[in-house]
């Protein structure tokens, strides 16, 4: 009897297993896809291994790029529309898309266009995506990039609205602050955000690129006095290299103080509505990790 006790025992922990490790499996999978991992994760969890075979014969996404050039990180340039580092509430009259998150439509064939999960059956946008599309030019007018060559403006004025149209038709929750630069949010939560906006690394209209930020600590006057701003950064300076998400030291105004952050740049060209959640992802996830492994000896001020 205990010996069939037993196997009773393995059996039934076998069934409680056998979802979580499908669910695992579907959204990790999901994710190297380009393809919607929480969506994934819930599929794993109720179909299991036939969940897994669907979604390993349904291949990338359409969108959705294995190319290194994703992974290809640009040389750290100055930024002429400083960003703003503190989470800030949507202004009055503008649309922000934590509120649409509950609206968004499962997509019911991922192979289709980048756009169909944003849209009804009858291929028109849903009216408050529809509204934050229509902001979007309105607010376009409003944004100085700083003295830049005209060329070089009209280049990050198109990136500007091509990110904000790519947000739209993604099927993920976020907005735009109060200094004109989109977010990101991982399941709602405003702490997580991820910002992103377009720069020009040398000040051309070639070099505009995709830029992803966390900030993670401030420190004051730029790092550049006593003992602890060389420590700062030796340890910035030995970090791991290597793919999309980096840990840099950039200078902000005013004051002349330093931000610790995690940044990724990329061209605007592989960024769509399949890989803004994952490039999102990638930065957010680094940051997490930053902010474990910082050692406390530095000081600085968690943002």
């Amino acid at each position: 009897m205990p010996r069939v006790q037993s196997a009773k025992n393995r059996g039934v922990n076998l069934e409680l297993f056998l979802p979580i490790i499908g669910a695992i499996i579907c959204m990790s999978m999901a994710r190297k896809r380009g393809r919607g991992p929480v969506k994934w994760f819930f599929l794993g969890l109720f179909f299991h291994i036939f969940a897994i075979a669907v979604l390993f014969f349904k291949g990338h996404a359409d969108g959705a790029s294995t190319n290194p050039a994703l992974e290809q990180v640009f040389q750290p340039s100055v930024r002429h529309n400083p960003p703003v580092f503190q989470p800030t509430q949507p202004q009055s009259g503008e649309v922000d898309l934590n509120s649409l998150r509950a609206a968004v439509r499962q997509q019911t064939n991922e192979s289709s266009a980048p756009t169909t999960g944003a849209r009804g059956n009858n291929g028109v946008l849903e009216p408050e995506r529809q509204s934050f599309l229509d902001s979007l030019a309105s607010t376009l007018a409003t944004i100085n990039f700083g003295p830049v060559p005209a060329t070089t403006a009209r280049a990050l004025s198109q990136v500007w609205m091509d990110l904000g149209t790519t947000l739209v038709f993604s099927d993920l929750a976020g907005g735009i602050n109060e200094n004109s630069e989109f977010y990101q949010c991982h399941d709602d939560d405003s702490a997580s955000a991820v910002w992103f906006y377009p720069i020009s690394t040398n000040g051309s209209a070639n070099s505009v690129v995709a830029e992803f930020a966390v900030p993670v600590k401030r420190f004051a006057n730029g790092g550049q006095m006593g003992p602890e701003s060389v420590a700062l950064q030796q340890w910035v300076d030995s970090q791991p290299r290597g793919g999309f998400a980096q840990v840099v030291l950039q200078r902000v105004d005013p004051g002349n103080d330093s931000v610790l952050m995690v940044r990724g740049q990329c061209n605007p060209n592989l960024v769509t509505a399949d890989s803004l959640g994952e490039l999102c992802e990638q930065v957010r996830t680094k940051a997490v990790q930053l902010r474990q492994t910082i050692p406390s000896s530095l000081g600085g001020i968690w943002i």
